[in-house]
């Protein structure tokens, strides 16, 4: 009889060969019909464990929202990944002010969960611009936040003095409350 700690081994070992295998099989045949995408809404994308540069690109009639957070515009390698890679297609990229990675998840709303600050004006921004998105023909970000009542605003990063970050360097802050939106 098998224990549930070498079960689990398994289990993994063969998610993780597959998860491998995934990523890296070829692109289909050009005998399939390609779907027809036209918007690509991307929200917070953490772009580390994609191969650059990936195997498949979109097509020129598609439009790209990218919508990320405060922690992923200030991790300064990743950020200029993004931003080349919403330059490259053509697409629109906005930062939410004081948000996190975990707030364009649900999970934050669920009761007797920590750090809930701020979670619920997050989620309703983002619900916000992606029906916005969604639904305008052509999609204009400035015209989509200016509908809301809204003024983007300028990317401005700021030290936090005296407190610092994982790495020791000085913990870094953008200008600004929580939702307010910066148009890159």
């Amino acid at each position: 009889m098998y224990s549930g700690k070498f079960f689990l081994s398994v289990s993994l070992t063969i998610l993780i060969r597959v998860k491998l295998s995934f990523l890296s099989s070829p692109p289909p045949s050009s005998s399939y019909v390609p779907i027809p995408v036209t918007k690509c809404l991307i929200y917070d994308p953490w772009l580390d464990p994609l191969a650059t540069p990936g195997p498949l690109t979109p097509s020129q009639d598609m439009s790209i929202l990218v919508i990320n957070s405060q922690q992923f515009t200030l991790w300064t390698e990743h950020f200029t990944q993004v931003m080349q890679m919403v330059e490259k297609h053509g697409g629109s990229l906005i930062t939410l002010v004081k948000s996190t990675h975990m707030q364009f998840s649900d999970f934050l709303l669920l009761p007797l969960i920590p750090g809930k600050q701020g979670a619920s004006t997050v989620m309703d921004r983002i619900e916000q611009l992606s029906i916005a998105f969604l639904n305008e023909h052509p999609f204009s970000v400035r015209r989509a936040i200016e509908h809301q009542g809204l003024t983007p605003r300028k990317m401005v990063v700021t030290t936090i003095p005296g407190k610092k970050d994982k790495y020791g360097k000085p913990k870094r802050d953008l200008e600004g409350r929580i939702g307010d939106i910066i148009l890159h």
